[in-house]
């Protein structure tokens, strides 16, 4: 009997996969400390925010932390026939890790959510994406 807990047929490269998002939204969330009483200022700001630039050090980390993400995206469909995803299921799955922690990050008091920083998350997909395309071992397989 297949045990839905841990299945055994995932590969590595899914639970690389997997911890990825995990760290994401680890480093998104952090340092935990939820509050409900979101303030309307800084729901304002965030929704503002999507024309402001960001920091240089914040754009290259948003960058630097999605580019794992692309290329592990990219890869995941050629290591398993049963359980492959394509495009629209890595660009689902972008969309729940980083718009997702966007918002949450409204409650949690010390962060600073940013809709810039969604362009930075994207970018760095994207780069992962296309840097994995251009890896010999993995051209053939897609």
């Amino acid at each position: 009997m297949r045990n839905p807990i841990y299945p055994r047929d995932i590969s590595p490269i899914h639970w690389a996969f997997y911890i990825v998002c995990l760290v994401i939204v680890y480093g998104s969330l952090f340092p935990f400390q939820f509050s409900l009483d979101i303030d309307q200022s800084a729901l304002k700001n965030f929704l503002g925010s999507w024309k402001e630039i960001n920091r240089s050090g914040d754009i290259i980390g948003n960058i630097a932390l999605f580019i794992p993400f692309g290329l592990l995206a990219c890869i995941l469909p050629v290591t398993s026939q049963k359980h492959a995803s394509g495009p629209v299921f890595v660009l689902l799955v972008w969309i729940v890790i980083a718009v997702g922690s966007q918002v949450l990050q409204l409650a949690v008091p010390s962060r600073s959510p940013s809709i810039f920083d969604l362009y930075g998350n994207g970018l760095g997909a994207m780069m992962g994406w296309f840097l994995a395309r251009f890896v010999p071992e993995y051209q053939s397989l897609n």
